[in-house]
């Protein structure tokens, strides 16, 4: 038997062991699974229960969305459409109103003249890659100094 001193064993199995051999025995250590598991699985079945409430109300909140779109989908077709009913009676109205003669009599009254074959000219324009720019008649004195002082200057330098 070995001195009980000398371990640090809580007990000393040696006193009951049969022929002089120590029995190994091992601490009971007990878990209680049963209250784990228990718990856990009412609090699985508690969020499994919440989200199964919640499932239909997400569903009948989007079809709510959607009803709602698709009314103001059709409230802006009919605007749409009678924007467009107003457009069409519009044009057909301008152009009742506005004809040739309609235009004419409103510039006669207004105090125009036709031109007269007299009056009208035409410019000839080559249809090449060149660009005119109209050149300044000839502004006033001060001018025409500064134009003759700049060739004056390009000359000498």
């Amino acid at each position: 038997m070995t001195n009980p001193a000398n371990t640090n064993l809580a007990y000393n199995f040696d006193m009951f062991a049969e022929h002089g051999q120590a029995v190994a025995r091992k601490p009971a250590v007990s878990i209680h699974k049963t209250s784990f598991s228990k718990q856990g699985s009412i609090f699985a079945v508690t969020i499994a229960v919440v989200v199964a409430a919640m499932m239909p109300m997400f569903y009948l909140s989007g079809l709510a969305t959607i009803s709602e779109l698709n009314s103001q989908i059709t409230i802006c077709e009919e605007q749409i459409t009678a924007a467009r009913i107003e457009n069409a009676r519009l044009s057909s109205v301008l152009d009742r109103e506005v004809t040739f003669e309609s235009i004419k009599t409103f510039a006669e009254s207004s105090g125009m003249v036709k031109p007269s074959a007299a009056q009208e000219h035409f410019i000839e324009v080559k249809s090449d890659n060149l660009t005119k720019i109209a050149v300044k008649e000839n502004g006033n004195k001060f001018d025409q100094i500064a134009g003759a002082v700049k060739k004056f200057w390009n000359n000498i330098s």
